[in-house]
């Protein structure tokens, strides 16, 4: 399984495949925490704004309810009086002030009871209330639902309400001009009401929005926890300062706090909200750790594919080492692609083509030579030589000519001549030339049998122009004139054919004299259809052509007798053509 780890390439590369993997899955996960991370914030962001916008409702609410609680006092003359009596005056002036033109058995309207109910069907939400004039002021003081009643301070400062207005941890301060009650221009005084700081900010601020407090114009600042304001409350007084309505803060490489800042521009007091980068983790906790397991799964299964890729390439690449080891000691074995189609697929491919060719080389230029001198020197008698032969031959020829004997002068003349080619040519020729050689042949066997011998070729040019090996045609001639020439007839005939096809190119020997036992002939075509050395008997010559002719051609030969319908053989030679002559063939036609 781990066979990539002993190549050094594959295993440098699967390193780096992992290292890279490795930083990739890092950030991913780093950027899909940062996204979380980000929709949370914006999701605390809302969450303040929610909570902003509840404060400037309650307050907005309770202020509609003031209004109209003053304006109830104004239409109802008898509270309106008792009001004004209250006005400006100590205890003992307003009781007896509220008392004049009263009858004995009348109530007077009471203006304290009266804003005592108002303030109790709020729920308490008014803690205190300051009448002022331009000298004095009455303070009425409101205690909750637990102990009901109030508590009214006479003639005090008129700056005693101050003290609200600067410190928002009381409350917000509500003031209402009173206006002349007798042609309602101009002011009497003002009406002061503290609401509760705790009634309105307190379920805002327990809202679950992390941390935060309301601040006032002068930065003070109200929190429900006195151990976190004291903590946070240097931060909150920086935030209030920089005016920035959102923003982050730094306290680490990793720790950071998010803020977010609502103005209310009506009511003049700051909403902060904060919210550290732990506390939101700690809340979505599973959900950060499903990202981070996600990531590693993803980097595991990525690295145990790449694993297999390595494995897979190093085994395959040890292929082709090994077929290489082979092919130096001359052992040539072909590398099974399969339908890998990448770098080593096509490298394979190319080393079993080179196989394939190198080994039809060898055969050609190896094997061939030697199959080619053997039968050279067969046909030389093995010790001649050439030029003692040829000598020999002009001589018999000068004397012939020397005596007016044409005939044997031009049988020596061939004969020499096919002689010299068969010696002199090269060992690959074109069928041109062996042609040539086989016409020398036939002009001797003519000379021989002059009244009943007739040979006719006819072979195409592109036939001609083909490759092949030396001396082939002649011994498959020669065999006509030992086995199937008959001597008492007045006409036997040889005939060489040659023509080319769409895939192949024949070659077709044939004559009219005598047949081959069918027996017989299925034997050597049996014999002509495996790539044995050849085996003894009357068909050995043909069968040392068919194995000269297979090393040269390869799979492409095919090489069969038959008997004709009415007399002789014919020997047909098939030679299908390469792929790359097909492909040229197909672009041609199709022009």
């Amino acid at each position: 399984m781990l066979e990539f780890l002993k190549s050094k390439m594959h295993r440098n590369t699967f390193f780096a495949y992992i290292t890279v993997l490795f930083f990739v899955c890092v950030i991913v996960c780093f950027s899909v925490c940062n996204m979380i991370l980000s929709n949370q914030v914006d999701l605390y962001k809302r969450a303040s704004s929610s909570a902003f916008n509840g404060v400037e409702s309650s307050i907005s609410n309770n202020i509609s309810k003031i209004d109209n609680y003053f304006l109830g006092i104004y239409s109802n003359h008898a509270l309106e009086k008792d009001f004004l009596c209250f006005f400006s005056h100590n205890a003992q002036e307003y009781r007896m002030l509220r008392l004049e033109g009263v009858g004995p058995t009348e109530m007077p309207a009471d203006f304290l009871k009266d804003v005592k109910t108002f303030v109790q069907d709020n729920d308490f939400i008014v803690i205190q209330i300051s009448v002022e004039s331009q000298n004095s002021a009455n303070i009425i003081h409101f205690y909750d639902a637990n102990s009901p009643g109030l508590n009214v301070d006479f003639c005090v400062p008129t700056n005693s309400m101050d003290i609200y207005e600067d410190d928002v941890s009381y409350g917000y301060v509500y003031t209402k001009e009173l206006p002349q009650t007798e042609n309602g221009v101009g002011s009497i005084g003002e009406m002061k009401f503290l609401l509760s700081g705790r009634r309105i900010f307190d379920h805002v601020l327990d809202y679950n929005i992390a941390d935060s407090a309301i601040m006032s114009k002068k930065g003070a600042l109200y929190y429900t926890d006195p151990e976190r304001q004291d903590q946070l409350e240097t931060t909150f007084q920086e935030i209030y300062k920089s005016n920035e309505s959102n923003g982050i803060l730094h306290n680490g490489l990793f720790y950071r706090q998010y803020y977010f800042t609502n103005t209310s521009s009506q009511y003049g007091y700051k909403l902060i909200t904060i919210v550290d980068s732990a506390t939101i983790f700690h809340e979505n906790l599973s959900l950060f750790l499903l990202v981070i397991a996600g990531s590693l799964l993803i980097f595991l299964i990525m690295t145990f594919l790449i694993a297999v890729r390595a494995n897979y390439d190093a085994k395959f690449l040890n292929k082709i080492v090994h077929s290489i080891q082979l092919a130096k000691s001359g052992q040539f074995t072909h590398i099974d692609v399969g339908d890998r189609k990448d770098e080593y697929g096509v490298i394979a491919q190319e080393f079993n083509d080179m196989i394939g060719q190198l080994d039809e080389f060898i055969r050609t230029e190896y094997v061939l030579k030697l199959k080619q001198k053997e039968t050279e020197m067969q046909a030389l008698q093995h010790q001649i030589n050439p030029h003692f032969l040829y000598n020999t031959l002009e001589i018999i020829r000068s004397c012939a000519l020397v005596h007016n004997d044409l005939q044997v002068a031009d049988a020596v003349y061939y004969l020499g001549s096919m002689y010299r080619d068969i010696v002199k040519e090269h060992n690959t020729i074109t069928i041109e030339k062996e042609l040539d050689i086989l016409g020398k042949y036939l002009k001797i066997m003519e000379f021989k049998y002059d009244h009943n011998f007739y040979y006719q070729i006819d072979v195409s040019p592109e036939v001609r122009s083909m490759e092949t090996i030396k001396l082939w045609m002649q011994p498959l001639v020669e065999n006509f004139f030992v086995h199937g020439f008959d001597r008492g007839s007045e006409f036997n005939l040889l005939l060489i054919n040659g023509r080319e096809e769409t895939d192949r190119y024949i070659i077709e020997i044939i004559n009219n004299g005598s047949q081959v036992d069918p027996e017989k002939l299925e034997e050597i075509n049996s014999r002509l259809q495996g790539d044995g050395e050849p085996s003894s008997g009357n068909s050995i010559g043909i069968q040392n052509v068919y194995h000269r002719l297979r090393f040269f051609y390869g799979e492409r030969l095919q090489m069969q007798l038959c008997n004709n319908t009415e007399a002789g053989i014919t020997v047909s030679i098939r030679i299908y053509k390469k792929k790359e002559e097909n492909l040229h063939v197909s672009t041609v036609d199709r022009g």
